[in-house]
């Protein structure tokens, strides 16, 4: 498969949260006269990466493998990356009727205002530290919004990058500029740079509800990975200038690029009330699809201390083996469910609508392995082979 004309395929809310917890007297309902409280957080989780873990990636992936030269490079460094959070809404329905409530606002004017520095912060901690605990409706919560405009709508983020857009590391260093948008060689003009994203406001299904009794309170966590979200490209084929919409079609210009550019996907959040440190797994998937190409992608898994799975991600991953890449890649996980076998998943992306599965990983295990799926994006669907490696 290509990426052509795929960029606005995937118009839709790419994040996501879960909330696994209830507390405890629990009405069911949706009295207005009673309350609880909704404690709202925004955590990164720790991004490393393992040279070793790569080599080992690159000697199981790459057997038989013609690599390629497409110049679209995901191995760049990001010094700053930001994105306006302006509301967090959850949702939620049972037989008194609907019930939402607000948990956090940005009262600020401006995006600018309501920017959240992701990558500038330690691990583990509040991002939304100065909000204070929002009063909700009793009820039963089993949606999320996450809203990102003021007045308009589309939104923009800001990403401080550098590197290459050549997929092996050679060639000049490119930065982010703040004037034209498109990549510079010139260090003095190293800068945030806009990128746009389509749309304002997503709402996701939470993987369980959250319950709010009369009185009670609950910090609900959402935690967040910026491994692998950016990258770089040259536009010297059709295929480079799809790719800056396989990010997830954030890009600095409305239009497909001129010149060298960066892509920003969204970004995926998971939500949890385990009071305990989270974990996350990272796995480089190397995808065949039925007619012979390879894309690449990076899969998150969020764990809780006790080792359940709350949420997850797939994003598009370039490097000098991929021949091609897929805004297909760029979603949350739709679905995590054990298998008979005890030892492995069928884990799903979302597809062409919010009630669709993309591409089905039929027999995903927590390690190293190879294994089959279905892509649904096709018709009618088709399968594909992979191989998947754990990062650090």
């Amino acid at each position: 498969m290509t990426t052509a004309n795929l960029g606005k395929s995937l118009n839709r809310f790419v994040l996501v949260a879960g909330v696994t917890a209830t507390l405890a007297g629990c009405l069911g309902g949706s009295d207005s006269s009673k309350h609880g409280s909704v404690i709202p957080q925004l955590m990164k989780l720790s991004t490393s990466t393992g040279a070793a873990r790569e080599v080992a990636y690159h000697s199981l992936s790459v057997s038989g493998l013609a690599l390629n030269t497409l110049q679209v490079n995901s191995a760049i460094t990001i010094a700053a990356l930001k994105a306006p959070i302006t509301e967090i809404t959850l949702y939620g329905s049972d037989s008194k009727g609907s019930v939402s409530s607000v948990v956090y606002t940005c009262a600020k004017a401006t995006l600018d205002d309501c920017m959240v520095d992701l990558e500038n912060s330690a691990a583990l901690t509040n991002l939304l530290s100065g909000a204070p605990a929002a009063t909700v409706r009793v009820g039963t919560y089993d949606r999320v919004q996450v809203s990102n405009c003021k007045t308009s709508v589309g939104y923009y983020a800001k990403i401080k990058a550098s590197g290459t857009y050549m997929p092996d590391g050679s060639g000049a260093t490119y930065y982010t500029q703040s004037a034209a948008g498109l990549l510079t060689t010139d260090a003095g003009l190293w800068d945030e740079t806009k990128v746009y994203f389509n749309g304002c406001s997503r709402e996701y299904a939470l993987p369980a509800p959250v319950t709010v009794a009369d009185g009670g309170t609950v910090a609900v966590k959402l935690y967040f990975d910026s491994a692998d979200i950016a990258f770089f490209g040259n536009p010297v084929s059709g295929e480079e200038k799809n790719a800056a919409y396989a990010g997830g079609y954030s890009f600095v210009y409305p239009t497909q690029p001129s010149g060298p550019f960066v892509s920003v996907g969204y970004l995926d959040v998971a939500g949890t009330v385990d009071i305990g440190t989270p974990t996350i797994e990272r796995y480089r998937v190397n995808v065949t699809d039925a007619n012979g190409m390879t894309l690449k992608a990076t899969i998150g898994l969020y764990y809780t201390s006790n080792n359940a799975y709350f949420g997850g991600y797939t994003r598009s991953y370039w490097d000098s083996e991929s021949n091609t890449g897929s805004n297909q890649l760029v979603t949350a996980l739709k679905t995590y469910t054990a298998n008979s076998d005890g030892v492995s998943y069928t884990l799903a992306n979302y597809g062409g609508s919010a009630n669709s599965a993309g591409w089905t990983f039929d027999n995903f295990r927590r390690a190293d392995h190879s294994g089959t799926g279905t892509s649904t994006w096709s018709t009618p669907a088709s399968a594909f082979s992979y191989t998947a490696v754990r990062l650090p």
